[in-house]
């Protein structure tokens, strides 16, 4: 399955190997690194049934917004709590895989799927080992958001304290609801405050404006911070670099409350 991406480094492929217990081949791999259903194994195929116990998108069709941030970081933070936990990039720019192959030794594995029918139909196969799956989305494609969402348990929106952001989001409430009407109100979703900027006008009022969605807010969410930034330098996420500093805690209030709804 398209493994980590053109840069990928060997060491990022064996947590993942690891985990599923079998080799590139039997996964469906070829020598490239592309993903081909057509060379499963007996394995994989049976048990294709036990399907993770939860997927978790992290979407929003503007860029910027801070979803790749949000995602790998969330990640090793349900890591780090003791769950198995599966990086899934659908971004065909590929930002989650080239932060996966910038570490020396990648504790999160990542695949991407950047295809919406081969997200839709593989997902589950791919991540049957695992606890909990996170999806990476990709900004402005409908159809890889789409896929995303009817792939999905829950979603989180993150969306920084911005009229911008505010109302780049519509588009994507509407298909998440869409969605939630012809599935009994599933997926769940909830935005993310991402990025804010403490005690300033507009970070207290966006709380106030995304409510005319209609969807929950979380109570915790991120703040501009330099250290997002240095720890995805070296394909690390915060809680690598300063595990008990204040982003590393912005990041486990994320995945607390997160952990409320699974």
């Amino acid at each position: 399955f398209p493994v980590t991406g053109r840069r990928v480094r060997m060491s990022t492929l064996l947590p993942l190997w690891r985990a599923t217990r079998t080799t590139g081949k039997q996964c469906g791999l070829t020598a490239t690194g592309d993903y081909q259903p057509s060379l499963r194994s007996p394995w994989l195929a049976a048990n294709a049934e036990g399907d993770a116990k939860v997927i978790i998108s992290v979407l929003n069709q503007k860029g910027g917004a801070g979803k790749t941030t949000l995602a790998t970081n969330l990640s090793r933070s349900l890591q780090l709590a003791g769950k198995s936990v599966l990086l899934v990039d659908t971004d065909p720019q590929g930002s989650a895989r080239d932060w996966a192959a910038a570490a020396e030794n990648q504790p999160v594995p990542v695949v991407g799927l950047d295809r919406p029918q081969l997200l839709k139909n593989d997902i589950k196969k791919i991540s049957s080992p695992y606890d909990l799956v996170v999806i990476d989305g990709a900004p402005q494609l409908r159809e890889m958001a789409a896929a995303a969402i009817s792939s999905s348990d829950i979603i989180l929106i993150p969306v920084q304290p911005s009229p911008y952001d505010i109302w780049a989001a519509a588009d994507l409430v509407d298909t998440i609801k869409s969605r939630q009407m012809i599935t009994e109100g599933k997926p769940q979703a909830f935005f993310v405050i991402s990025r804010a900027i403490k005690n300033t006008t507009l970070g207290r009022e966006i709380t106030e404006a995304l409510a005319d969605y209609e969807l929950d807010q979380f109570a915790a969410g991120t703040t501009q911070r330099q250290i997002y930034a240095r720890a995805a330098v070296d394909g690390l996420a915060v809680h690598d670099v300063e595990p008990d500093g204040p982003a590393a805690a912005e990041i486990n209030a994320i995945a607390k409350e997160l952990e409320g709804h699974l």
